[in-house]
């Protein structure tokens, strides 16, 4: 089975998804994918190297699912410290040791561009929550100050970012569309 997933040449949660090599298989494995830059300090914490596969399906899966291969493999783990980064402070990641399903609510106000993601981690001191949706985008949503940022890169690299402090760009605007009855307000 694990040489079955290495002929694969995509990855679970990279946001580079790709189709499998051969078009007339359903399901396959995917692996959450932590790079060499950062194997050391992820063992420091306690991580030892293990493949998370999760089955994918016409390159979607659902976010609980992606999140159930990141805790998989880094369920409890606190990683890194806050502190002098690179082009911005450098944040330290606390893992959750189950998925948190409540704290998905905090994105209501830009559920229509980010879709149904889940959380999995907590950064910078839990001033930031990570979420992954279905499609294996990356968000981070800073509490203090209520914004969303979307990762452009993989799990690897979202990790860099704010393992070592790189930019992230602009926060998301907030949807535009106004509340309806099917998000639980009455008309009025």
């Amino acid at each position: 089975m694990l040489a079955t997933a290495k002929c694969w040449l995509t990855f679970c949660c990279s946001g580079r998804l790709r189709r499998p090599l051969s078009a007339n298989v359903e399901h396959h494995q995917e692996m959450v994918v932590l790079p060499e830059t950062l194997e050391s300090m992820f063992a420091a914490a306690g991580w030892t190297r293990q493949g998370s596969h999760v089955d994918w399906m016409d390159g979607r899966q659902s976010a609980d699912a992606c999140v159930a291969a990141i805790l998989a493999q880094f369920s409890g783990l606190h990683v890194g410290q806050c502190g002098p980064g690179t082009n911005q402070a450098a944040s330290d990641i606390v893992f959750y040791r189950a998925p948190r399903a409540e704290v998905s609510a905090v994105l209501s106000p830009w559920r229509h561009q980010v879709g149904n993601c889940a959380a999995f981690a907590t950064a910078h001191h839990d001033h930031m929550i990570l979420f992954v949706n279905g499609d294996g985008a990356y968000f981070m949503f800073t509490d203090p100050d209520e914004r969303l940022y979307r990762f452009s890169g993989g799990f690897g690299e979202f990790m860099e970012a704010l393992l070592f402090g790189y930019p992230f760009g602009a926060a998301l605007p907030r949807d535009a569309q106004p509340f309806t009855a099917a998000d639980g307000f009455a008309a009025r």
